[in-house]
């Protein structure tokens, strides 16, 4: 549930999401497909997998296996329709060992807030 990252730095990444019509996580309420919350959720998710995943790849060459660890302070705005494309930024705010902090915030295309929240990411790396 990522077409893309737009900017990747160290610290943060800009990712994007195009909702298809047709996804299994979107509503269909009186002719309107909504994307759902935990679509939303499950984006922001796959947004900071790949944003560690690739920072750990660049800086050791490896990729490993992480696990939510915690989600906390979510916020929702907005529900997105199908067809907007997601726009979602992750700021790194700590990196402990081998937990990294987060935090998240999502719009849509049209600047529309959609969601904030903060995640910690523990990965495996026995």
């Amino acid at each position: 549930m990522v077409d893309g990252i737009d900017i990747c730095s160290p610290e943060e990444c800009v990712s994007c999401f195009k909702i298809p019509f047709d996804s299994p996580v979107c509503c269909n309420e009186n002719g309107c497909v909504h994307f759902s919350v935990p679509g939303i959720i499950e984006h922001i998710a796959q947004s900071v997998a790949a944003f560690v995943g690739e920072s750990t790849l660049r800086l050791e060459g490896k990729i490993y296996p992480g696990y939510i660890g915690e989600i906390r302070d979510f916020e929702l705005s907005n529900i997105p329709l199908a067809g907007q494309t997601l726009q979602t930024k992750i700021v790194v705010t700590a990196i402990i060992d081998d937990v990294t902090a987060i935090s998240a915030s999502c719009s849509a295309d049209d600047g529309t807030p959609v969601a904030v929240l903060k995640m910690k990411i523990s990965l495996d790396k026995a």
